[in-house]
């Protein structure tokens, strides 16, 4: 079941900031889960699978690899730090410069986690459809750990990178 962010209320917007010449952006979303749940739905593939993209596991832990294959393409990332159930720090490996994302996951009650994710060495001319794409996976997520309505890709991710566009111009 998918719907668009008319029919839910809006989740917080990443703080995008632009040092030098790259840009990152910076998620902080509450779910109603505990943190080894939170994990699972990061690392085991049949469950990133629901939210995010299908997995293929080159390696897993610190120095090794995994390819995820979205709608538009497979992406490939480096994992620099696995320190479950509280830290993943992968390089998204594009072939003009690697970008940075780190999840932090905390435990926030009995059955609740923050989960901060921070997307960094982002190109500006392509900073701002990142932060709309984590936006968009981050509502997805919260859909498949809480129930509820999934965002509608067609229709979210456009909104969203213009609002993002004006908050980074």
């Amino acid at each position: 079941m998918t719907g668009s962010l008319v029919n839910r209320p809006p989740s917080p917007l990443a703080t995008v900031v632009r040092t030098g010449g790259t840009v990152s952006a910076r998620f902080e979303r509450e779910y109603a889960t505990d943190v080894d749940d939170a994990w699972s739905v990061l690392t085991e593939p049949d469950r990133v699978a629901r939210w995010l993209a299908s997995v293929t596991i080159d390696s897993a832990g610190a120095g090794g690899g995994f390819r995820l294959a979205f709608g538009d393409g497979e992406a490939r990332f480096a994992i620099d730090e696995c320190d479950p159930p509280r830290t993943l720090a992968v390089r998204w490996l594009h072939g003009d410069g690697d970008s940075a994302v780190r999840v932090d996951l905390a435990a926030t009650g009995e059955r609740s986690t923050r989960l901060t994710l921070q997307h960094s060495r982002l190109e500006p001319r392509t900073a701002t459809g990142y932060a709309a794409g984590w936006h968009v996976y981050l509502d997805a997520l919260r859909a498949h750990v809480e129930g509820g309505t999934a965002p509608d890709w067609d229709v979210d991710w456009p909104r969203l990178e213009s609002v993002y566009r004006e908050t980074l111009d």
